[in-house]
């Protein structure tokens, strides 16, 4: 039966030994936390060490794991929070324009955690024992982006740029920066780690076969999914409609008067500004990923590079209005979040029976 799980959560994208390594890693980490003081966190940088040890995950052997903690205290936080854990890799600009994959023996794991000001360093331990399932799974999550990039030797430079957009930009108005975040959240590296994500999950809630779909209905990710799946353009609309402070919001950031304007013309100056926010985003993210030397940010690019940057120019600007911008990605994340729902779906197979 142990090895049957096994083919079967290789086979949905989850390698092997991820959760055993994640769970590892945890006790690893929270050992280390157990002993920090207040002393031993850095203005700015938090507090660091090196875990080492026999790591595996499928044929990726590592013996390092460099971590970065840092906790910051936030007058609006009653309790500690985790914020986000990140793995940081490494590529290499090539110049066939594309991003080689730097291969290490260590894994690089950032965790930002927010805490209530009065909020004492020595209680940071019971905060990871008690949130452990949430760790962990956050682990698997970061381990496979590790993992991932062990197993491919080439990044997509237009994939980074669209990726890397979708997190740098913030508009204040929550309906627009949950569009821009979904963006973020079905891109092609995010979607890769989803099944591991949830199969940790899976095991650290040991869930049966006969409770599989009330835990899909109480999971977030799945439910983000969902929700992703189910995006339509004019209840987008209408939702920023409802909410002409938040409309009027936007205008004033883009210095644009609203006076003497119907809520409809707000709307579709809005939305062309988050078009062009995006795809200005992309194309400057693009440009520095293949940009080698520091004439070409004076004088622009030459020859075949040239051709390659104006063709993905012409790619992000190609929408003739705002409206085909938006309908496009209407229809990708219809389709990339319900293949993705599929996906998950299929971890049935590894509940237990």
């Amino acid at each position: 039966m142990f090895h049957t799980k096994k083919y079967i959560s290789e086979a949905l994208g989850v390698p092997d030994n991820l959760h055993q390594t994640s769970l590892k890693l945890f006790d690893r980490i929270a050992n280390w936390v157990k002993n920090l003081r207040k002393s031993d966190f850095v203005k700015g940088e938090g507090a660091r060490t090196i875990i080492r040890g026999d790591f595996r995950i499928s044929d990726f052997n590592f013996s390092n794991v460099k971590i970065q903690l840092g906790v910051e205290s936030m007058d609006e936080v009653e309790e500690p929070t985790l914020i986000s854990m990140v793995n940081r890799s490494e590529s290499r600009k090539t110049e066939d324009f594309r991003l080689q994959t730097i291969k290490r023996k260590n894994v690089d794991l950032l965790i930002l955690i927010a805490v209530p000001s009065d909020f004492k360093i020595k209680d940071l331990y019971q905060f990871f024992l008690t949130n452990k399932n949430e760790f962990v799974e956050n682990l698997s999550h970061e381990l496979k982006h590790a993992y991932d990039h062990h197993k491919k030797p080439f990044d997509s430079a237009r994939q980074r740029a669209e990726y890397q957009s979708a997190i740098s930009l913030n508009t204040g108005v929550p309906v627009i920066d949950q569009f821009i975040n979904d963006i973020y959240y079905i891109s092609v590296s995010e979607n890769l780690v989803r099944p591991s994500e949830l199969a940790s999950a899976i095991q650290n809630n040991q869930v049966s076969q006969k409770d599989f779909l009330k835990f899909l209905g109480s999971n977030d990710t799945y439910q983000t999914v969902k929700r992703i799946a189910s995006f339509d353009f004019e209840n987008f609309k209408k939702e920023l409609l409802s909410n002409p402070k938040e409309l009027n919001y936007m205008l004033k950031h883009l210095k644009q008067k609203s006076k003497n304007l119907s809520d409809e013309e707000k709307l579709d100056i809005v939305l062309n500004s988050v078009y062009k926010a995006l795809a200005g985003a992309q194309i400057k993210n693009f440009s520095e990923m293949i940009t080698h030397h520091p004439i070409e940010m004076i004088m622009g690019f030459e020859g075949e590079k040239e051709k390659f940057f104006k063709k993905f120019i012409n790619t992000v600007t190609k929408f003739k209005t705002p409206d085909e911008f938006f309908k496009f990605y209407e229809h990708k994340f219809r389709t990339i979040g319900r293949e993705m729902m599929k996906k998950i779906a299929k971890l049935y197979a590894i509940t237990n029976k």
